[in-house]
């Protein structure tokens, strides 16, 4: 008889011995380890072996004037490998651009197989070793094949490994300047990442730090710089980006001619400012000459007698409307005895 699949897998159907020259069963017997399923049949329990290498006898009794009749043949029961395969550093960031190495652990021939992936990551299928930044964001299952060997077909064992896209942003203010005339909340606009935290520097900007939006009104004039931070995730670190918000003060009008009324051989007046008025342009009705529009002084000598009505006009700009404020003046020309 014979053991003609030898070896044999732990995992396969438990074998029969096969006869030749006329051989037939008698009771089975063998060194330490082989279990049988039936001494009888010479059926070996794969399962409950132990793996080793045996040497199987047949023994016919004597019987009919024959003699003790014995027959051996060799059996080997190989375990079935086992693997286990995992990538320590999952997810992996885009941004790293060396290979990542694989963690094989495991019994039996599980050394020599070859590694392959589901399509999107770059895997070397010999060593298992992983490129996050020539590889497609994704999650992707890895396999590792242990090749068929001595009576065992080929294995497969899996891990997943997941590759994160590197998080990029850019935020901005398409209406600054502001003036701080306005009370409602002004929004960002962000393209990319979203779910980061917004935060500005100087103090001063009242800003919502989740959604971004400012208010003007609430704020100091001046202007600041608005920081975007997408926290570190998927193996990406800390990612910021940063826009530029400028707050614009009202500009204030408010003058008047304190000397009023003018004598007309009076030295020329200019404007007294209050409440943080500032000069604009200044004009007025008919017959009031000013020596310049934009400091607002009055030439005396050159203007008619008379009440005046003055404009002092700032210009719109930094987000904030035109301002103007109006005063009067009066130029009492007398006669000269």
């Amino acid at each position: 008889f014979s053991y003609t699949g030898t070896p044999y897998c732990s995992n396969l159907p438990n074998p029969l011995p096969t006869y030749s020259g006329g051989g037939v069963a008698g009771a089975f017997s063998s060194t330490a380890g082989l279990a049988f399923v039936s001494t009888a049949t010479g059926q070996v329990n794969l399962g409950t072996s132990t793996p080793g290498g045996y040497t199987v006898t047949n023994t016919i009794p004597a019987a009919g004037g024959c003699s003790l009749v014995t027959s051996s043949s060799p059996i080997t029961i190989t375990a079935l490998p086992t693997a286990a395969i995992s990538y320590a550093g999952t997810p992996f960031c885009k941004s790293i651009l060396t290979s990542q190495a694989v963690t094989l652990t495991g019994t039996g021939a599980y050394t020599g197989g070859a590694y392959s992936s589901t399509p999107g990551l770059t895997i070397n299928a010999a060593t298992g070793d992983i490129t996050p930044g020539t590889s497609t964001a994704g999650t992707y299952t890895v396999t590792y094949t242990i090749p068929a060997s001595s009576g065992c077909a080929s294995v497969p064992v899996t891990t997943s490994v997941i590759i994160t896209a590197v998080p990029a942003a850019t935020i901005s203010y398409a209406g600054s300047p502001y003036c701080n005339t306005i009370g409602a909340g002004q929004a960002v606009t962000l393209t990319g990442t979203s779910g980061g935290t917004y935060s500005s520097l100087p103090g001063g900007l009242t800003l919502n730090p989740v959604t971004g939006a400012v208010n003007p009104s609430l704020s100091v004039a001046g202007t600041y710089t608005v920081t975007y931070t997408i926290a570190a995730t998927g193996g990406c670190g800390v990612v910021t980006t940063t826009a530029s918000v400028t707050i614009t003060a009202l500009s204030a009008a408010t003058f008047s001619y304190a000397g009023t009324p003018y004598c007309s051989n009076s030295v020329d007046p200019l404007p007294t400012f209050s409440g943080g008025g500032v000069a604009g342009v200044f004009s007025s009705t008919a017959g009031l000459v000013f020596i310049s529009p934009a400091t607002g002084q009055v030439d005396i000598s050159a203007s008619t007698s008379g009440t005046y009505s003055v404009t002092n006009t700032i210009a719109a700009a930094g987000g904030c409307g035109i301002v103007s404020s109006t005063n009067t003046i009066t130029i009492d020309r007398k006669s000269v005895v």
